[in-house]
């Protein structure tokens, strides 16, 4: 770190990387701000993480995505917690278009692009006539996007999506670069959470006295798809789904 020009003699600057990314002094300040929140413990979950993002960009929703695209099991979680009925009750007619939105195909077809937004990929212009736009972000009064996929499995879309209405306006290249800023510290955020799914679902099997034999299948956020576990005492099977509905 060095010395910047604050308001007293033992202040200090951000660091220089992030300087170098096109940020401001202060952009790169608010940048490592989030970053201490992402890696505290006990670790933030998934919506407070969405409020801390929004703090340092300017947004009128926001949420954290985990797409199955082979078997379209889309899940997510939505700030502010006011816009999680309306993605409920519109959430259909996503799952009917998905397939046309230009900055899942980008991001997709050409991984580790970093933040993007629709004036930035093919096809971006041409958004507001398709039927993904005239059935889902028309209603949800969403014209702008600013994407950031997180590595992830082939065939699996996880990362955040910011949203801006008409009159808000386009996302700026600060914003852009700030999204940028983030990205790892996101993306570390996210292999914690599936790391501490996991170890919290080997230790409670680990807890039951009797042998089992067990098939576990997690999501892409670490969530249990499928526990199926067999007791040897009483040759009994069970089987349940968490984080979707039962089956």
């Amino acid at each position: 770190m060095e010395a910047s020009g604050g308001n007293g003699p033992f202040d200090v600057g951000a660091p220089v990387g992030l300087l170098a990314m096109g940020l401001s002094d202060a952009d790169a300040q608010a940048v490592l701000r989030v970053a201490g929140r992402l890696t505290a413990h006990p670790r933030l979950e998934f919506a407070a993480v969405l409020d801390a993002v929004r703090e340092v960009i300017d947004c009128d929703s926001a949420s954290f995505n985990d797409m199955v695209l082979a078997t379209r099991d889309f899940r997510y979680v939505m700030a502010p917690e006011g816009e999680i009925a309306r993605a409920t009750r519109l959430k259909p007619q996503y799952d009917k278009y998905f397939h046309q939105h230009p900055l899942i195909a980008t991001a997709t077809s050409t991984p580790g692009l970093g933040a993007l937004r629709f004036c930035d990929v093919a096809g971006g212009a041409d958004i507001t006539s398709t039927e993904l736009y005239r059935h889902f972000y028309h209603p949800f009064n969403v014209r702008f996007q600013l994407v950031l996929e997180l590595p992830s499995p082939p065939d699996v879309v996880v990362g955040y999506a910011l949203n801006r209405n008409e009159a808000a306006g386009e996302f700026s290249d600060r914003d852009v670069a700030v999204m940028n800023a983030l990205s790892g510290h996101l993306a570390m955020h996210h292999r914690s959470a599936l790391d501490g799914e996991r170890t919290r679902v080997v230790n409670a099997e680990l807890d039951h006295d009797q042998m089992v034999t067990e098939n576990l299948v997690l999501s892409p956020t670490g969530q249990v798809e499928r526990s199926q576990t067999v007791k040897s005492e009483k040759t009994e099977s069970t089987s349940a789904r968490a984080g979707g509905t039962p089956g």
